[in-house]
């Protein structure tokens, strides 16, 4: 099961585990909608794990893949405000760290080789 919610793997993923589902991928927190600075949402990383989970690859790879796609948008972030004003770059800091935090939060529970 993706499960592509605020806190679904804090405890519904672990009580699914326990209930029969094979495997289960989502956050362990509350997750904000990343923004652009176009006040457009970014959710590219959320297509990443959609597309992984489509494409049939297990539990374990839609995690790493969906992690780095948050890593590496943290990191496009920060790069593209590095000519920015003070408080421009400051922002872009913030924005970053939500998106690491997004990264350290998404996981896989159960069998991590199962395909959902």
């Amino acid at each position: 099961m993706l499960a592509l919610a605020c806190s679904s793997s804090d405890r519904l993923g672990p009580d699914a585990v326990s209930n029969g589902v094979r495997a289960w991928v989502g956050f362990t927190r509350p997750i904000p909608v990343p923004l652009t600075q176009r006040l457009l949402p970014n959710l590219e990383p959320f297509r990443v794990a959609a597309a992984v989970t489509l494409k049939g690859d297990p539990a374990a790879d839609i995690e790493k893949q969906t992690r780095d796609a948050f890593k590496k948008r943290a990191d496009t972030i920060v790069n593209s405000a590095s000519q920015a004003n003070h408080a421009q770059y400051v922002q872009a800091v913030v924005d970053s760290l939500v998106e690491r935090g997004l990264a350290s939060t998404f996981r896989a529970d159960g069998d991590r080789t199962a395909t959902l």
